[in-house]
């Protein structure tokens, strides 16, 4: 598999540190909202070179500690989201207790971002622990019709969606779901949700697995399209995004990987966060996007990453799945016919310029060499992300898709025995060692 990872076409430069980045232009001057105490903010008058102005807030609101008692008073205002709307700019903000659904979503307002007249909007949801949604993340999105919606939540049960009333920006009606990801009953990750809508299609992009364990984050930027704006949302594949289904649109880089914290400006950029992979530390991106029969891309992303493979031993044609479709660690992996089953479907996406990470759509764990063992026959398992090189591989593109895959830590090939159960072995040209990349 080639692995030409973009190139930077927005070159940035300045004060680029920034999570969960939101991008808004007022008349000739850029803006940037991000997660900081009294949410942080940034400016630009071309895009590309950005300063750090005054937080939005001097400190935190006294009603805050009302509904989360605990939030962190060095970090408060979480994943801001900036729109203009019925001739103020309104900004959604989350205060959450880390981990868990103690949460709320606060709304400002102001007439104009430069003269910073803001209005303290007061609360428009909260959680708790007792409930199934987690009130982070906002995103206000505006359909065309001209009604406003409320996108928001994280893990739990998921992404949802509230129709706003038009005067007070706040919630009225139905809660719809649109997204989540489970693995039996343990909810998985999925944050950080943005609308859009194109051309006879609403978009959903969300960022999916881990985010903010520097280096070790495993975030990825998922998307699913719907006809109507309550869903339901499927990915290119055709899977439902209410079964871990999502098209990945990026990842990682050479140097970056953690790849989320999202947001989009007019269809045409994408905005996110990435952590380094060697120090660990996060920095905002603005990248152009592309739109290609009826899907966003990365510009100069030629990496065909946006979906998930079986992955076919030429020797016996059967597919690599985790055993009985298992869901926990140390779990082996398997060759059999259940081609259909997510368990024998795998997500392959880079880690940099030569190594890929491989996961199961079923156990969201990761193909890696049992132990980190470099020896002969050592077990082929799945495992959680741990950023070992031994959960990292190299595809050697034979011709027609057909690829040997080599394990980075013991530069052995990913190999088929008799009984099906794979392992890693010398690399010696066998067909058992060699696997058809099939495209769902």
């Amino acid at each position: 598999m080639t692995n030409k990872l973009f190139d930077l076409n927005i070159e940035l430069k300045g004060d680029l540190k920034a999570h969960d980045p939101a991008l808004v232009k007022e008349n000739d001057q850029w803006y940037l909202v991000h997660t900081g105490k009294g949410i942080g903010f940034k400016s630009s008058n071309n895009l590309s070179e950005w300063h750090s102005q005054d937080s939005i807030l001097n400190e935190a609101l006294s009603w805050w500690g009302d509904y989360v008692e605990n939030f962190d008073r060095e970090n408060d205002a979480w994943a801001p989201d900036l729109e203009y709307f019925n001739g103020k700019w309104w900004l959604y903000y989350s205060v959450s207790e880390f981990g868990t659904k103690n949460s709320l979503i606060g709304l400002l307002s102001a007439e104009s971002i430069e003269a910073a007249d803001w209005q303290d909007e007061g609360l428009v949801i909260t959680s708790t622990q007792g409930q199934d949604f987690n009130s982070i993340d906002p995103n206000l999105f505006i359909d065309p019709e001209g009604k406003p919606w409320l996108v928001f939540g994280s893990w739990f049960d998921g992404i949802k969606l509230t129709e706003l009333n038009k005067e007070t920006m706040k919630p009225e009606g139905e809660i719809y779901s649109l997204a989540h990801r489970m693995v039996g009953k343990r909810p998985a990750g999925i944050e950080a949700p943005t609308l859009t809508y194109k051309d006879g299609y609403y978009y959903l992009f969300a960022s999916i697995d881990h985010c903010c364990r520097g280096n070790k984050s495993d975030y990825k930027i998922a998307c699913g399209r719907a006809e109507s704006i309550t869903g339901p949302y499927y990915d290119q594949d055709g899977t439902s995004l209410m079964d871990k289904g999502g098209s990945i649109l990026a990842a990682a880089d050479r140097e970056f990987t953690g790849y989320g914290g999202q947001d989009l400006f007019e269809n045409k950029y994408l905005v996110h966060h990435a952590y380094h992979r060697h120090s660990g530390e996060y920095r905002f991106f603005i990248k152009e996007l592309d739109w290609e029969d009826g899907w966003p891309k990365i510009k100069n992303y030629d990496l065909k990453i946006n979906s998930y493979y079986k992955l076919k031993n030429l020797e016996n044609q059967k597919t690599a799945a985790v055993e009985a479709a298992k869901t926990e660690a140390r779990a082996r992996i398997i060759c059999n016919n259940n081609q259909k089953a997510h368990t024998n479907h795998w997500l392959i996406y880079p880690i940099d310029a030569e190594y890929y990470r491989i996961q199961n759509r079923n156990s969201l764990l990761y193909l890696e060499v049992g132990d980190a063992d470099k020896s002969d026959g050592a077990d082929i398992q799945q495992w959680s992300n741990t950023r070992h090189i031994c959960q990292e591989w190299e595809l050697i593109n034979l011709r027609d898709n057909i690829y040997k895959i080599i394990n980075r830590n013991s530069g052995k090939a990913l190999t088929k025995l008799e009984d099906d159960y794979l392992v890693q072995k010398e690399d010696q040209d066998l067909d058992s060692q060699k696997w058809k990349l099939d495209s769902l």
